[in-house]
């Protein structure tokens, strides 16, 4: 085989490699999809900050609070260090607003993963903005 077409050949896989990994890095710079949702938010996650709420709006940064989803199950828990606040079930969805959580009974919230941060929104409805971190 020529050198020329050797060339072409790794050329090629690269720019197919390189092209899949921008695919990839792109798909999870925003994640709003009910199906990859599912998967990514498996585990847990570490409260960032909260927002809260409406037009008085505070942030407070940090905190020991954390979810933990199980998606075999669908089922999560919320702690407070190492201490269970509140469990049950949770359920995805999409809609007009984007795609949903709903956690029990609660009011659902917009749910997203920009950045590797997980946002649970109640903000469209003056309520809080919760965003957590690995």
């Amino acid at each position: 085989m020529h050198k020329s077409a050797q060339m072409k050949r790794r050329y090629s896989g690269f720019l197919i490699l390189f092209s899949f990994l921008l695919i990839q890095c792109k798909s999870l710079k925003d994640v709003t999809e009910v199906a990859q949702l599912q998967t990514l938010i498996k585990g847990k996650w570490n409260i960032e900050h909260e927002e809260c709420c409406g037009r008085t709006n505070t942030v407070t940064y940090g905190g020991n609070q954390s979810i933990v989803f199980n998606t075999k199950k669908q089922t999560y828990s919320i702690l407070k260090g190492t201490e269970k606040q509140n469990s049950g079930k949770y359920a995805l969805s999409s809609d007009e607003k984007g795609t949903m959580i709903q956690l029990d009974d609660r009011y659902p919230a917009i749910i997203r993963i920009t950045d590797g941060l997980l946002y649970i929104d109640w903000s469209y409805m003056d309520l809080k903005r919760e965003v957590y971190k690995r």
